[in-house]
């Protein structure tokens, strides 16, 4: 098509989809996903529902967390609470580890350790435990210190980041912990710009705006730039579905393994044995609990992996359609995006 016939039609496609696990039992599990999702294949079953001896060993890290603690022995009990957490999550470390960042003035980290320790008892269906997190959720709110940032301008491609990690603009002041703190931005074609800010006392809020000034020389984001970037858009967004499919394939492998071990192993639905033939345990709530576990991931992975499959199949297309000639600007504007809530892209089309 020509220049003059780009600016007729405006397409857009917005597929967004979300997934939650309905029986998590650890965070860690679902994160892994996340991670596995993002391209990164793990070498070590690290997402594993903790075994039976990494429970108790939590526990008995809890048990004397809290006798350090009942006894002002704060550092140490908080040590031991980190500890109780490695061996395996919980709404009962979770909330003391929230308690010890409290203590230390880190009232942002700490809203965070309690946010998490009520999803999870949500999840469990602990709904005292979860009411008990939000009301100290509550109780921090006043006292938190934030930090707004404004840029300007905001050129395609802005990149900001709080002590190394990307915020978002528009959605408020953002939470932290008393200290220095580093606030960057970043666009092609722009100088970076850098403050930092010293936090003193609770409550404080300040205000940070970053000014990006234009570098000399040609816009960075060109005609011929375009196709390249959409194509390659394309192609690695396949591929990150594709690795949601076959993840979904390998723990829907799992859970029908799992399922069958039951049937097999348990004659009689409602009667399973506490030993297998050979000797050795048998867990029937446990091999339950795993298999829907794996039963959600999958299906999960599978909704994830066949959008984005989708999604990037449709750069791939527009790519080839696209004139190379077409004239700049927000012609085409695709942003996909992927976390532990959900995942999804949207694709804005001008032709």
């Amino acid at each position: 098509m020509s220049s003059g016939e780009s600016r007729g039609i405006v397409a857009v496609v917005n597929l967004r989809f979300g997934f939650t696990c309905m029986n998590p039992g650890s965070p860690t599990r679902l994160s892994t996903v996340a991670w596995l999702m993002a391209g990164t294949l793990l070498a070590a079953p690290a997402g594993a529902e903790p075994t039976k001896e990494a429970r108790e060993a939590s526990k008995a890290s809890f048990v004397e967390a809290r006798k350090l603690w009942d006894g002002g022995n704060y550092l140490e009990a908080c040590a031991k609470f980190e500890e109780s957490y490695q061996h395996a999550p919980s709404v009962g470390n979770l909330l003391n580890l929230g308690r010890c960042a409290e203590r230390r003035g880190k009232l942002a980290t700490a809203k965070r350790y309690f946010e998490r320790s009520a999803e999870m008892a949500e999840a469990d269906g602990e709904a005292e435990r979860a009411k008990a997190a939000r009301g100290l959720i509550a109780g921090l709110e006043p006292r938190l210190s934030k930090v707004e940032v404004t840029v300007d301008p905001q050129p395609e491609g802005l990149e900001v980041t709080l002590d190394g990690q990307p915020i978002q603009l528009g959605g408020g002041p953002v939470e932290v912990d008393p200290g220095e703190h580093r606030i960057a931005a970043y666009a092609p074609g722009y100088e970076r710009d850098e403050e930092r800010v010293e936090i003193q006392s609770e409550g404080e809020l300040r205000s940070v705006a970053l000014n990006l000034t234009k570098l000399p020389g040609p816009d960075v984001t060109t005609g011929e730039e375009r196709g390249p970037g959409l194509l390659i858009g394309g192609i690695a967004t396949a591929g990150v579905g594709a690795v949601g499919l076959v993840i979904g394939s390998v723990f829907g492998t799992m859970a029908l393994g799992k399922q069958s071990d039951l049937e097999e192993t348990c004659t009689i639905p409602s009667q399973c044995p506490r030993m297998r033939d050979d000797g050795t345990s048998f867990d029937a709530e446990q091999i339950k609990s795993d298999a829907r576990q794996d039963a959600t991931i999958s299906t999960a992975s599978f909704a994830v992996g066949g959008a984005l499959v989708g999604v990037g199949l449709t750069l791939i297309l527009v790519d080839v359609l696209t004139d190379d000639d077409s004239p700049p600007s927000d012609d085409v504007a695709f942003i996909p995006y992927l976390g532990l809530e959900g995942a999804g892209a949207g694709l804005h089309l001008r032709f």
